[in-house]
């Protein structure tokens, strides 16, 4: 409720009344911070009982006494909250302070003053007296009351909005009335102005030429203008220009604008026309459609409206676009609201369902019934049907009948007739021929254990002439893999041999090696037998890890005796290459030539200190060669031609001899022929001698003792070349 601003009275004894809102205002004249004399409206409930509490000891008391800053509730009405209490009267409101800025409106017409007496007001004080804190009229205030107001009022303390004279402390007087609070009695005094703030001063408005910000009369605003008045935004309906004045939209507007134009609104008040805000539509586009004019109608019409969609209660009608309470007969389904000729799922009436109800849930021609016709009397999954394409049982169609019940004739029965009481285990058809096997005057789909399945019968034990199957359910002809004691086989069991399609326990002579648990004729090539053994081996045991020929060893055979250094079980009569065998030892070893006290390499890839015979040494490479057999041939032609030089010296040594011999007695005079002469001379000599006759019957020449240690020196060092 409104609260009207309190008229504080000048002088004492004088009274107003204000009105506000249609109601009256009573007015009291002061208001104490710890007493509170108070006016009392006759629409005020009066307390119980006389509240107090001492301003001096804070304790509550009942009768005379100062009022304090308090309040209690009525009982009855918990809203209702009172003063504090002074002389036995009474008023609604909260404090002291409070009901002096806020008083309560009053139902009729109440009086101004301190105290009742038969509703009827106590008149002022007269002159040169004052009220006191209990209504009485003094000459001075006194030291419970020291402060004087508006020079008519004692009170505890001055009220807000008063000020302290600067001559008397005591005094204090009313603020200016557009004051808040003040330090003076003028509009220049102010602390807070009631309505507005201009040059230092409170004003009921500011001036002419002013603007108004706030509570703050200004020239420029700091924002945008709105005619005298200082805004941070525009409102809804205006827009800003250029200078930040807000000025209003186009009339047709809603909502807001960028400019005055009809054409720049951000939403229109009637209609759009293009990009234009108008009140009706031009004559060449009348359709209205979502507040917009168009030439034609996009949505649907109903009663010459034009419309997005249909309103409720009414369906659409396609080749109209029209919107009917009925659909037409050539239309006469509902669906999406919209009259259809067909539904695209199901048809209950004349809407279109995707599913039928539960009280119709059978359909017939894509129509949702609760029963189906003569014509149709069968029930495949919801729909009527003719015939059903596998079984019925009443008049339902099933893929197999419920439980064991057999099947005849493409009905569900209880029990096959007479002349088919056979049941096929598969099918459940009632038959008199069983495709299957017959036990015990019964159909089976296969025989029970420990029986086998032999001819369509079920036996006890296989016949002689045929094997149990490998999973020991039926008679078989023929094994398809292996059989042992007529009964077939996967594999053949442990410990036995595959002998083509028979398991043994023991190889034939025929083929008495064993592979893989197989009989074979031999080992195959790459695999390994032990001595004294059939079995074939993919690798040596590690007892007897050396191979030859196909046999495993605990050793190497004297024809054989070298292995390789480095986990060799290979046996060998020389060593690989690149192996070599050093000295006398049976390993060869992984190196890439001989040690210095073996140098020699032999042509069997061994290190020796000497060639081997048949071999000599090659001095530049240290390797054993073996001489051709050219090279022996020229070797003995060699020996015999110097074996021929040799004894062709000798022969001419001892010829020469005798001649000299001769010589040297016929012609001693002339002296001996000197040995150390050139050959040359020494002819020349023995001619002149008789000793040399020419050409033709000339003698051999004589060789001396030094020509004959020389041939034989010759012929010792070809001896050793050779």
């Amino acid at each position: 409720m409104a609260l009207a601003v309190p008229l504080l009275f000048l002088l004492v004894g004088f009274f107003t009344v204000v009105e506000s809102e249609n109601h009256t205002v009573c007015n009291v004249a002061f208001a104490a911070w710890k007493a509170v004399p108070l006016a009392v409206c006759s629409n005020a409930p009066s307390p119980p009982a006389a509240f107090f509490i001492d301003h001096v000891t804070g304790t509550p008391s009942y009768g005379g006494g100062v009022c304090v800053r308090s309040h209690w509730t009525n009982a009855s009405n918990p809203s209702d909250v009172y003063a504090c209490v002074c002389t036995g009267y009474s008023r609604t409101g909260q404090d002291a302070e409070y009901i002096w800025d806020n008083i309560p409106p009053c139902t009729r017409e109440e009086c101004f003053g301190i105290g009742k007496d038969n509703d009827t007001c106590k008149e002022p004080c007269g002159e040169g007296l004052v009220f006191d804190d209990y209504g009485n009229c003094v000459e001075t205030c006194s030291a419970r009351a020291p402060y004087l107001y508006n020079n008519t009022q004692c009170t505890i303390k001055c009220p807000k909005k008063s000020y302290v004279d600067d001559d008397d402390a005591h005094k204090c007087f009313p603020c200016h009335p557009e004051c808040k609070l003040c330090f003076g009695p003028s509009e220049a005094e102010c602390k807070g102005c009631m309505h507005v703030e201009f040059e230092g001063k409170c004003l009921p408005k500011c001036p002419p030429d002013a603007l108004t910000n706030g509570n703050m009369c200004v020239y420029i605003c700091p924002h945008y203008r709105l005619g005298k008045i200082c805004v941070d935004q525009c409102p809804i309906n205006y827009y800003v220009n250029a200078t930040k004045y807000c000025l209003p939209c186009h009339i047709e507007c809603e909502g807001g604008c960028t400019g005055p134009g009809n054409d720049q609104c951000k939403s229109c008040k009637h209609l759009r026309d293009g990009l234009n805000c108008v009140h009706v539509c031009p004559q060449e586009r009348q359709v209205v459609y979502n507040k917009q004019c168009l030439k034609e109608c996009p949505g649907v019409w109903y009663q010459d409206h034009c419309l997005e969609q249909c309103p409720n209660a009414t369906v659409w009608v396609g080749f109209n676009h029209s919107c009917v309470h009925q659909c037409p007969k050539e239309a006469s389904f509902i669906y999406n609201d919209t009259c259809v000729s067909s539904c695209p799922v199901l048809s209950f009436g004349s809407h279109c369902v995707n599913a039928c109800p539960e009280y119709a849930n059978l359909i017939y021609n894509g129509a949702c019934i609760a029963v189906c016709p003569r014509d149709h009397i069968y029930v495949n999954d919801t729909r009527c049907v003719r015939s059903c394409d596998k079984l019925h049982y009443k008049h339902h169609c099933v893929d197999k009948c419920p439980g064991e019940l057999p099947n005849y004739q493409g009905a569900c029965v209880l029990q096959c007739p007479t002349n088919n009481s056979l049941v096929d285990p598969v099918t459940k058809a009632c038959t008199h021929v069983c495709s299957h096997f017959i036990y015990k005057d019964q159909c089976l789909s296969t025989c029970p254990r420990p029986l086998y399945k032999f001819n369509h019968s079920c036996v006890v034990q296989c016949p002689e002439s045929t094997f149990t199957s490998d999973n020991d359910t039926e008679c078989v002809e023929q094994c398809p893999f292996f059989h042992y004691r007529r009964r077939c086989y996967t594999e053949c069991p442990d410990g036995l041999f595959r002998d083509n399609v028979t398991c043994t326990d023991k190889c034939p002579d025929i083929r008495r090696f064993v592979v893989n648990d197989t009989c074979a004729t031999s080992c195959p090539t790459g695999m390994v037998m032990v001595p004294n053994t059939t079995r074939c081996l993919s690798r040596c045991p590690q007892h007897l890890k050396y191979r030859v020929s196909g046999m495993c060893l605990s050793s190497c055979p004297e024809n054989r005796p070298l292995t390789l250094a480095y986990g060799g079980v290979a046996c060998f009569s020389t060593c690989p290459s690149p192996y070599l065998r050093i000295g006398q030892s049976t390993l060869c070893q992984d190196v890439s030539e001989c040690p210095e006290d073996f140098p020699y390499k032999t042509i069997s890839s061994a290190c020796v200190q000497t060639c081997p015979s048949g071999e000599y040494p090659n001095s530049k490479t240290y390797v054993c060669e073996q001489r051709h057999v050219f090279s022996l041939v020229m070797e003995v032609v060699g020996i015999i031609a110097v074996t021929a030089w040799i004894l062709y010296g000798a022969t001419m040594v001892v010829v020469k001899t005798r001649a000299y011999k001769s010589c040297k007695s016929k012609d001693n005079k002339k002296g001996p022929v000197n040995p150390n002469e050139p050959r040359e001379e020494r002819k020349r000599t023995a001619r002149s001698r008789g000793g040399y006759s020419g050409l033709q019957n000339e003698a051999p020449f004589v060789y001396t003792d030094g020509d004959s240690e020389q041939i034989q020196s010759n012929a010792a060092h070809i001896q050793m070349a050779d």
